[in-house]
């Protein structure tokens, strides 16, 4: 069963992910609907048709992200308390590791741009 998740959004404050994993319009996923669902069919197995957790890694690899395992495995204890995830889990979770990876991503950035500018200068 998904229950809700907690993540830091991009600007610092925090925002809660309902069970369907709703995450703000204007941090779409890079992956349409149609490409998640034809990865969740390429990964799920048995008759209920889920994946099992300890592929979600191997899901996020294969749909070109550098996951980290710790957060895979954070976000995986946010999603389910199962073996294994549904559909709406999925998109949970994989919303979940985008918001994630945004967030990463800005501090990043925060950090390299030395004069807070919001301009990278060359070195």
């Amino acid at each position: 069963g998904g229950q809700a998740g907690t993540a830091t959004s991009v600007d610092g404050g925090e925002t809660i992910a309902s069970c369907d994993g709703d995450i703000p319009p204007e941090f779409p996923l890079p992956w349409s609907e149609e490409e998640l669902r034809i990865v969740f069919r390429k990964f799920s197995t048995g008759e209920d048709r889920e994946v099992h957790v300890e592929d979600l890694f191997n899901v996020l690899e294969y749909l070109g992200s550098r996951p980290d395992l710790d957060v895979v495995n954070e976000l995986i204890k946010e999603v389910s308390d199962f073996a294994t995830v549904n559909w709406t889990e999925f998109m949970t979770f994989t919303r979940l590791y985008h918001l994630r990876d945004l967030v990463a991503l800005k501090q990043q950035f925060q950090e390299a741009d030395l004069d807070s500018n919001g301009v990278l200068d060359p070195q």
